[in-house]
């Protein structure tokens, strides 16, 4: 099958579905509620880039799913033709659904008795990668590019929200723990045919994107400002650090290692050698809210942004 493909499979899996349990995880978002919920209303919008000598701007932002309701966590196809996303259903349910980009409406994925999100674009077999919360726990499943549900990647019962591919064999996760009122995530790298896991980081943000095959970047919330570091996934070691924007820990790494990172509906971009922030997208007049997630094709032409519904 291709990415592309328009049929959808109802897959006939008994599940409880217990949001409750999804929130012992701190680096998830707040997991879609059974009834709406306006707060968690967002849309995704989607700009051009250009590239030059002077580095990136981005502009004719455009809402693409334009719903009352929660469209989040975009992911880009390899070939940069489109993403999929998270999308609340009206049963309060979330799936997930795919925008090529200049389609009128968006297609459809999955629709599940259990719920989905988060998804990733798999780096070896083609296909997705999902979070299934089922049994009251929540699990990697690999899912064909037409949706249907294929196998569970990771079996065990790990308490986390967030992740990212590093690899075809390794995926990091951010795992998060509560110790009092506080909670906290730990940046772990886990072998996808052993299950086993070590931690490379503790007190992280909520988002990891891969640097290469054996690098990770991740914002570092143990430092005053947060930082934003590049760690070698194998030796540990650091490969650059810099100061993140103001309380900010959702960001992208686009093609030459940069990473862009939204402040109010500024979008911001900073990388190894860059002695400062530098402004490549002001949005603000156009968006209701702040810029949360960022998500850039691979060659940096588009990029997916997260905001307010509107």
């Amino acid at each position: 099958m291709h990415w592309g493909s328009s049929s959808v499979y109802r897959v006939l899996s008994v599940a409880v579905v217990a949001w409750a349990g999804l929130l012992s995880g701190a680096c998830t978002d707040p997991p879609p509620p059974m009834t709406h919920n306006p707060s968690l209303d967002t849309d995704i919008y989607v700009a051009r880039g250009e590239w030059t000598d002077e580095g990136p701007r981005f502009f004719d932002l455009v809402n693409v799913t334009k719903r009352s309701v929660y469209d989040n966590q975009p992911n880009f196809l390899p070939d940069g033709s489109g993403f999929i996303y998270t999308v609340i259903n009206d049963d309060g349910l979330s799936d997930i659904w795919m925008y090529r980009l200049g389609a009128a409406v968006p297609e459809r994925l999955t629709m599940t008795l259990t719920t989905e999100f988060m998804p990733k674009v798999m780096p070896a077999d083609g296909g997705f990668s999902s979070i299934r919360y089922e049994e009251g726990f929540s699990r990697l499943w690999a899912f064909s590019e037409d949706g249907r549900p294929q196998r569970v990647i990771l079996r065990d019962h790990l308490p986390f929200g967030y992740y990212a591919w590093v690899n075809a064999s390794q995926v990091a996760m951010v795992a998060s723990y509560s110790l009092g009122e506080d909670e906290y995530g730990e940046l772990q790298i886990v072998d996808v045919a052993t299950e086993t896991v070590r931690t490379i980081a503790s007190d992280v943000g909520r988002c990891v994107a891969p640097l290469g095959e054996d690098a990770l970047v991740y914002v570092d919330k143990s430092a005053e400002p947060w930082m934003v570091r590049g760690i070698d996934i194998f030796s540990g070691e650091e490969r650059f650090s810099f100061p993140g924007r103001k309380g900010m820990e959702d960001f992208a790494v686009v093609h030459d290692g940069s990473v862009l990172m939204g402040e109010g509906g500024r979008l911001f971009r900073r990388g190894p050698g860059m002695a400062d922030w530098e402004l490549v997208a002001d949005f603000t007049d156009e968006l209701k809210g702040p810029i949360s997630r960022v998500a850039a094709s691979r060659d940096g032409s588009y990029i997916a942004i997260v905001a307010e519904a509107g």
